[in-house]
C-alpha cells in the first residue's frame, strides 16, 4: 500500500462496546486544526450475549466443561471396569456384565457389610460407588459457590439422619430409603427455595468410607482382593484432578519480574494489609462540605478517627460517619453519592472477629499474627493440614480451628502487590494521600511510559505493550493471546483489538498521528452489573419523560428538550419546585414553561463545565441575571431582606436533593479550583480503562499528546455546534440520533477538535444568563465540510465467516416411530414440568397424565391461581407413602421437518435421537438454467462435516453470502451499500438494511413513527438489482470481488478483492 505524503494530523477516536468512530483533523504549523481528513466507523460484535450480557466465552466454557466432565467420567469408568475385570471382580465377557446390571446395587452395598457376596456381586457394588461418588470438599470451590452453604447443611442433615437410623454407611442408608420408595438422589425439591434446596447431600468422604467398609468385610473371603487391588481400584474411583489456580495479575506500581517474585503480583483482598490500604486510601481522600455560612475540610485527626472506626467493622454509612465526627445531617462528603452510601471497612477482620469464628479476640492479635492466619486459611486446600497448623502454630483447639476454617473471606485482588503496599501504606497512615505516598515511595502511580515508542512504528498486540496489566505464558511458541496474555473483559479485549487495526491502517496511509484524543463510551467502561443498573435507570427516566411529554401536549405546549428539562428539574426540586430557590417566588406549571423562568447552572458552567441536571435548577429569569457568573453563595451569601435573603435561600437549599444542596455552600467554587486546572483535567479522564488506552496508544504517539475525554464533554460540544441534525432521523438538535452508526464518527471528530484552546474560547463565550453557548465553529465551512464527508462515508462492519459456532440446538429429541398415533408429531423431548406453558399441556405425550394436568390446572385457574402456581401444586403432590416424589420432568411431543434435524445414530446405524440444526452458516446463491437466482443453505453442522457434500446442481455459482456480509445494489435509481442482517432461505428471503442503519431493526420496522423499514429481497430480486458482494475495509473503503472466481470452487477461501476507481 502506498503511503500518502506525510502531514501532521490529530486523530479523534470514539471507542464503544461494539463501535469505533474515528476522524482525522489536519493540523497547521502551530498545531491547530485547519481541515477535515478522512473519517469512518467500524462496527464489530462485543463478545457478549445480547440478552444476558454474559461473555460468549462463558456459554462455550460451560458446554466445554460439561463435555470434559462427561469424557473424564467415561474414562474413569472404563479404567475402573478394566481393573475390576483384571482382579476378578467383574466377568471378562460383556454379556455377563450386562446381566449384572439387573441386580439391585443398593441392596448389594448394604448386604456387603454383613454377608459374604459372590465376587462379581462385590464388583457390582464397587462399580456403583463410581456412578455418584459424592461431593469433593474443596474450600476454594466452596468459597466461590453460592450454593455451598446449602450443600453443607444438606450434608450435615444426611450425617445426622444416618446416625439416627443406625446406618453404618451411605449405601445402607440409601438402601433403606430405596425400600421405602423414597428418592435416593441428591435432588432439590420441586419449587424449593435456595437455602432448603436439598433434603440430603452425600460427600466424597462418605463414599470413600463405604468403600473401605465393603473392602474390609469382603477381602478376607476373596483372595483376589489384594492390597494392590485395593489401592489401584480406590485410586480409579476417587482420584481427583488438581484444581487449576487462576492467573493473578501483576502489581500496577511494582510489577513482578519473574514467577518467583510473589510480592510483585496483586495482593488478595482478604490480606489484612490490602484491607488497610483500601481504608486509608478512602479516608485520606475524604472531604466534607457543609451547607451554610461556613465550610470545612476533613482534618487529619478526623480522618484518623474514621479510619480507626473502619478497622473495627465491615462498613460505616456516611450517616454514621457524620455522627462520629459531630457533623450536621446535611453535611455532604465528596465520596458520597446516590449509589454509594457507605465506606468499606476491614471485611476480613469483620468476618474473623465474628463470634462463630475467632470472636472479639481477633482484634487482640498482632497484625503479623493476623497476616499469618489469613495466609494459612487462603493457601492450603487440605482441611486437616489447616486444622493441624492452626492448633500447633496458633494454639487453637480443634473446634476453634474448625470454626476458623468455615470463614468465607473476601475474594478478588487489589491492584497493588504486597511489596508496593508495604512501602506506601505507612506513608498513607502518616497522613498522605495515595498519590502523594506513591510519589514519595518512588513510584509513578499514573504508570505512563516516558516517550518510548514501538520499534516497528505500529501498535503491537496490546498484551506485549501492557505487560503489567495481563498475565501470559511467555512461551514464544504460543499465540499472542497466550504468550502475552489478554484482558479478562471480552468487550475491552475486542475493542482494543479493533483500535489497533484502525490506527495501524491509518499509520500505513498517513504516518503516525501527532496527537490522539479518545472518548470512551459508558458501555465500554462499565461492568455488566452496572450496565444493567444503568439500563434500568434509563428505562425509568424514559418512562418519566413520556409522562412529561404527555403533560406538555395536554397543555398544548411543545415537548422540546428545553421544556422537558425544565419539567425534570421542577420534579427533582421536590418541595422547592413550586418556588424559585433564590427569591421564593411561586413557579406554577404554566409559568414554568414560559420565558419568565430560566434554567440556571448553580456552579457556573465556565468554572465547573458541569452541564448535568445535578448542577441545574429552575429559577426566575431576573434572579438568574442577578446571580450572573457566580455561585449562589457568592451572589447572595451576604444579602439580607427580600428578594434575596440568604437565610431563606439556605432554608430552601436544605430541602433540595443532596446532589444540589452542597453547591449552595461557600466552598462550592473551591471544590473545583483547589484541584488545579480544571480545563486540563477535562482532557484527561482518570478511569482504569482510560489509563490503559493512553498507555497503549503511547506506543505510536508521545503520552503527553494523548488525551482521554469524558463523554459529557463531547456531548456538550456536539450540541453546541448543532451537529446532531446532520444525520437523518434526528428529531431534536439537542439530542443525537443513535439510529445511524455515523454518529460515532461525529463524536470522534468532536473529540479530535477538543483541546485547551477550544475550551478557553468556549468558557469565555459562555454566559450563564443565556440558554446556550455561542456557536464557535472551528472554521466557517465546518458544517458543510462535515455533511459532505458524512454523505460519502461507508460504515465498515467486521465480517464473520468463521464456522466455529454452535453445531445445533441444545435439546435432544427422541424419534417417534409412529407419528400418526401422536397427532403427526415426529419427535419427543423432556422439559421441566413446572416450566411448561398452557399450549404445552396439550402436547404431553402421556395421555392420562395430560388429562390429569389439564383438569387440575383448570380447577386451580378457576380459583384465581396462576398457571405457574397451578402446575407447581400438581408437581408437589406426594405419593401414597407420603414421600415428595413429585413430577420433575414431562415428555412433550413436537413436529420438526426432517431436513432441519441433525440425526445421531447408534453403532448399528439406527437413529436414536436428533437435534434441531439451528442456524445456517452461509447461503450459496446459484443461477439456475432458467437464469433465475436460487439459494442453497448450509447449516453450521453441515459446514463442519469433513465429508459433507451437496449433490452437484445444474446451476452456476454466483456468490456465497454470510450473515453480516455487504452487498452493492442498484435500487430505486441509486447505488446502495446494504448489509445482510438475516438469512431466510426457506422463505426465499433476505433481510437487508443500509450500511449506516443502527438500532433494533424489527422494533424500528414496527414503529409507525420511524421511517426505517426492512429492505426485503428474494434471491432473484438480487439479480434484478445487479447485486454484487463487496467488502468495506477497516477505513471504510469498498472493494469488489475479482471477477471470474467461482464461489463453489476449491479456491473459494482465497477471495481476491479490487477497489473500483469510481467509488470514493
Amino acid at each position: 500500500m502506498k503511503r500518502t505524503s506525510l502531514r501532521a494530523y490529530r486523530l479523534g477516536v470514539d471507542l464503544g462496546a461494539n463501535s469505533l468512530g474515528w476522524f482525522v483533523v489536519w493540523l497547521d504549523d502551530h498545531g491547530q486544526p485547519e481541515g477535515l481528513g478522512p473519517g469512518g466507523v467500524r462496527i464489530f460484535p462485543d463478545g457478549r450475549n445480547p440478552q444476558s450480557k454474559q461473555s460468549n466465552a462463558a456459554g462455550r466454557r460451560l458446554a466445554r466443561s460439561a463435555r470434559r466432565r462427561r469424557d473424564r467420567y467415561l474414562q474413569r469408568r472404563g479404567k475402573l471396569m478394566g481393573l475390576l475385570v483384571k482382579h476378578g471382580l467383574m466377568p471378562a465377557d460383556e454379556p455377563a456384565r450386562k446381566r449384572l446390571e439387573c441386580l439391585d446395587p443398593y441392596g448389594l452395598r448394604a448386604k456387603a457389610l454383613d454377608e459374604v457376596l459372590p465376587l462379581h456381586h462385590v464388583g457390582r457394588a464397587l462399580f456403583h460407588l463410581n456412578q455418584r461418588r459424592g461431593l469433593f470438599a474443596n474450600r476454594a470451590i466452596e468459597q466461590g459457590d453460592k450454593d455451598a452453604s446449602a450443600i453443607k447443611a444438606a450434608a450435615g442433615r444426611l450425617q445426622t439422619s444416618m446416625q439416627a437410623c443406625g446406618a453404618r454407611t451411605l449405601g445402607e442408608f440409601l438402601n433403606r430409603r430405596h425400600q421405602l420408595r423414597a428418592t435416593v438422589r441428591a435432588r432439590s425439591p420441586v419449587g424449593g427455595d435456595v437455602q432448603a434446596r436439598y433434603e440430603f447431600y452425600p460427600t466424597r468422604a462418605m463414599v470413600d468410607a463405604e468403600f473401605e467398609a465393603i473392602w474390609a468385610a469382603q477381602a478376607p473371603h476373596h483372595p483376589t482382593m489384594t492390597a494392590e487391588a485395593h489401592d489401584t481400584i480406590r485410586e480409579a474411583i476417587f482420584s481427583q484432578r488438581a484444581m487449576k489456580r487462576p492467573s493473578i495479575g501483576k502489581c500496577s506500581l511494582d510489577p513482578a519480574t519473574s514467577q518467583d517474585d510473589v510480592d510483585g503480583f496483586r495482593c488478595a483482598w482478604s490480606h489484612p494489609l490490602a484491607q488497610r490500604f483500601r481504608i486509608w486510601q478512602d479516608v485520606r481522600n475524604l472531604a466534607v462540605v457543609e451547607t451554610g455560612p461556613t465550610s470545612s475540610r476533613l482534618g487529619k485527626e478526623d480522618q484518623d478517627k474514621v479510619a480507626r472506626a473502619l478497622l473495627q467493622t465491615d462498613q460505616l454509612s456516611f450517616d454514621e460517619i457524620r455522627g462520629l465526627l459531630g457533623l450536621p445531617s446535611d453535611a455532604r462528603f465528596n465520596l458520597e453519592s446516590d449509589r454509594r452510601d457507605h465506606l468499606k471497612g476491614d471485611a476480613t477482620g469483620a468476618i474473623l472477629s465474628a463470634r462463630r469464628h475467632f470472636g472479639p479476640a481477633w482484634h487482640d492479635r498482632s497484625l503479623d499474627r493476623q497476616i499469618d492466619i489469613v495466609a494459612l486459611l487462603e493457601s492450603a486446600l487440605d482441611e486437616a493440614a489447616i486444622i493441624a497448623s492452626l492448633g500447633t502454630t496458633h494454639s487453637l483447639d480443634e473446634a476453634a480451628a474448625q470454626r476458623a476454617l468455615s470463614a468465607l473471606l473476601p475474594d478478588g485482588y487489589c491492584r497493588l502487590g504486597l511489596r508496593a503496599i508495604k512501602r506506601v501504606l505507612p506513608l498513607m497512615e502518616a497522613g498522605r494521600t495515595y498519590a502523594e505516598a506513591a510519589s514519595a515511595a518512588g513510584y509513578d502511580h499514573a504508570l505512563l511510559p516516558g516517550g518510548k515508542l514501538s520499534p516497528t512504528g505500529y501498535l503491537p498486540y496490546y498484551g506485549q505493550w501492557l505487560q503489567n496489566d495481563v498475565v501470559g505464558s511467555d512461551d514464544e511458541r504460543d499465540t499472542n493471546e497466550r504468550r502475552w496474555g489478554r484482558l479478562p473483559n471480552p468487550t475491552v479485549h475486542i475493542g482494543i483489538g479493533q483500535l489497533r487495526r484502525v490506527v495501524n491502517e491509518l499509520i500505513r496511509w498517513h504516518g503516525p498521528p501527532a496527537e490522539i484524543t479518545v472518548e470512551l463510551t459508558r458501555d465500554l467502561k462499565l461492568s455488566p452489573r452496572r450496565l444493567a443498573e444503568l439500563e434500568r435507570e434509563q428505562a425509568e427516566n424514559q418512562r418519566k419523560n413520556d409522562k412529561r411529554t404527555s403533560l406538555l401536549r395536554k397543555l398544548g405546549l411543545p415537548a422540546s428538550t428545553h421544556n422537558l428539562l425544565k419539567l425534570r428539574l421542577w420534579d427533582e426540586q421536590g418541595d422547592v419546585a413550586s418556588e424559585c430557590p433564590y427569591t421564593g417566588e411561586a413557579i406554577g406549571l404554566e409559568r414554568l414553561v414560559s420565558d419568565d423562568v430560566d434554567i440556571d447552572h448553580l456552579i457556573p458552567f465556565s468554572i465547573s463545565w458541569d452541564d448535568s441536571a445535578a448542577n441545574k435548577v429552575v429559577c426566575m429569569r431576573y434572579a438568574n441575571r442577578e446571580k450572573g457568573n457566580r455561585t449562589p453563595f457568592e451572589a447572595f451569601g451576604h444579602r439580607q431582606g427580600r428578594p434575596y435573603d440568604w437565610a431563606d435561600i439556605a432554608e430552601r437549599a436544605a430541602r433540595l436533593p443532596r446532589g444540589k444542596r452542597w453547591r449552595f455552600g461557600p466552598g462550592a467554587r473551591a471544590q473545583f479550583e483547589e484541584l488545579g486546572d480544571f480545563q486540563a483535567r477535562l482532557l484527561n479522564e482518570t478511569s482504569w480503562l482510560a489509563r490503559v488506552a493512553k498507555q497503549y496508544l503511547a506506543a505510536v504517539t508521545h503520552p503527553h499528546r494523548i488525551h482521554v475525554l469524558p463523554g459529557r464533554l463531547t456531548a456538550l460540544l456536539r450540541a453546541t455546534w448543532e451537529l446532531n441534525d446532520l444525520l437523518p432521523g434526528s428529531d431534536d438538535r439537542a439530542a443525537k440520533s443513535r439510529k445511524d452508526h455515523r454518529h460515532h464518527a461525529i463524536d470522534a471528530l468532536v473529540a479530535a477538535l477538543t483541546d485547551q484552546a477550544l475550551l478557553r474560547r468556549m468558557a469565555n463565550a459562555h454566559d450563564d444568563t443565556r440558554r446556550k453557548i455561542e456557536v464557535l465553529l472551528p472554521w466557517p465551512t465546518f458544517r458543510i465540510d462535515l455533511e459532505t464527508r458524512l454523505k460519502a462515508m461507508l460504515v465498515s462492519h467486521k465480517p464473520d465467516h468463521g464456522l466455529q459456532a454452535r453445531l445445533h440446538e441444545d435439546t435432544a429429541y427422541g424419534t417417534v416411530e409412529h407419528p400418526e398415533t401422536e397427532d403427526g408429531a415426529n419427535l419427543v423431548y423432556r422439559k421441566t414440568f413446572v416450566d411448561i406453558s398452557e399450549k404445552e399441556i396439550d402436547r404431553i405425550r402421556d395421555r392420562r397424565l395430560r388429562d390429569l394436568v389439564r383438569a387440575h390446572v383448570a380447577g386451580e385457574r378457576q380459583q384465581g391461581k396462576t398457571l405457574k402456581a397451578a402446575v407447581l401444586s400438581f408437581a408437589q403432590r406426594r405419593d401414597i407413602a407420603g414421600h415428595p416424589n413429585g413430577i420433575r420432568h414431562v415428555r412433550l411431543t413436537k413436529s420438526i421437518k426432517p431436513d432441519y434435524l441433525v440425526p445421531i445414530r447408534d453403532k448399528a446405524g439406527r437413529i436414536y435421537k436428533s437435534y434441531n440444526a439451528g442456524e445456517n452458516a452461509f447461503v450459496d446463491i446459484l443461477q439456475a438454467e432458467s437464469g433465475r437466482w436460487i439459494a442453497r443453505a448450509t447449516t453450521v453442522f453441515q459446514a463442519n462435516q469433513a465429508n459433507e457434500s451437496h449433490d452437484a446442481p445444474a446451476a452456476q455459482p454466483i456468490m456465497r453470502v454470510f450473515k453480516g456480509d455487504m452487498l452493492r445494489i442498484d435500487h430505486a435509481g441509486a447505488e446502495k451499500f446494504v448489509k445482510i442482517v438475516r438469512l431466510s432461505p426457506s422463505n426465499n428471503l433476505l433481510y437487508l438494511v443500509e450500511h449506516h442503519q443502527a438500532g433494533v431493526f424489527q422494533t424500528r420496522h414496527d414503529d409507525p413513527e420511524d421511517s426505517f423499514r426492512w429492505l426485503f429481497a428474494s434471491f432473484d430480486k438480487l439479480r434484478e438489482w445487479n447485486a454484487e458482494l463487496v467488502r468495506i475495509d477497516t477505513l471504510g473503503q469498498p472493494w469488489r470481488r475479482k471477477r471470474g472466481l467461482e464461489t463453489g470452487s476449491e479456491d473459494a477461501t482465497r477471495i481476491g478483492w479490487t477497489r473500483p476507481k469510481k467509488w470514493p
